[in-house]
């Protein structure tokens, strides 16, 4: 089977969004806010939930609403598979994942998979080679999906030992905070950011100049989501 070559561009593209922060600064808002602005005024929303529901507690503040149904554990690559699946099936405009950490770190994740082959077969390395490929199956499905996806993250502040100025051994607590998820997995992302506290945004990674420039400063809203529309759409960065 040959190859057909065909000039580029940018009408179509489907972008893998990801936002990530600690509990509380409103990633699951934010995220539904972004899709109703990528969907438009009309557009299906379908959010696979497993932060309990969470998104539902939204049910009455985004225009157009949105579709939701439970993604509960096992959390494995193979059901987040699943999750990606029945999104599309269901004919969303937009799909959101919240969360994709459980995937690595929740029960029947990536990490407990781990886990459970050392239980049975001691130590060593070889018991991440079937887990490890089973998410780069779930990652190699995001990027394959035929809708914009939203993926949000949990995450938190590292923290490691350092020395003071006396050199005394002091804990030294990141300036920002790290997505709960393998470490390359937001590397395929067409963009990630994180929310703050105050629920202000820092854009982490942007995969086009043009791209950054839909990213508010300040909080997510739909006219956000209205903005990575208008750049998916264009030509060449121009509408």
């Amino acid at each position: 089977m040959g190859f057909d070559i065909k000039p580029a561009t940018r009408q179509g593209v489907k972008p893998l969004i990801v936002p990530y922060s600690e509990s509380g600064c409103g990633k699951t808002y934010s995220s539904l806010l972004m899709a109703r602005g990528i969907a438009g005024p009309k557009g299906k929303i379908v959010v696979a939930d497993s932060e309990s529901r969470r998104a539902s507690l939204y049910a009455d503040m985004i225009p157009g609403g949105f579709e939701t149904f439970d993604l509960c554990e096992p959390f494995s690559p193979g059901r987040y598979i699943e999750a990606v699946d029945t999104i599309e099936k269901a004919g969303a405009d937009v799909g959101i994942i919240d969360s994709g950490s459980h995937e690595w770190e929740g029960l029947g994740g990536v990490r407990d998979m781990a886990d459970e082959n050392e239980r049975k077969s001691g130590k060593g390395l070889h018991n991440w080679i079937r887990p490890k490929l089973e998410h780069a199956k779930f990652l190699q499905r995001l990027l394959r999906s035929k809708i914009p996806l939203i993926i949000c993250l949990r995450a938190k502040y590292l923290t490691r030992q350092g020395k003071d100025a006396q050199g005394k051994t002091v804990i030294v607590r990141d300036d920002h905070v790290t997505p709960i998820q393998a470490a390359d997995f937001i590397f395929e992302a067409t963009a990630h950011f994180e929310i703050r506290q105050d629920h202000t945004i820092r854009v982490t990674k942007c995969s086009h100049p043009d791209l950054r420039s839909c990213f508010p400063s300040g909080p997510v809203t739909i006219e956000t989501g209205e903005a990575i529309a208008q750049w998916c759409a264009s030509v060449s960065g121009k509408p």
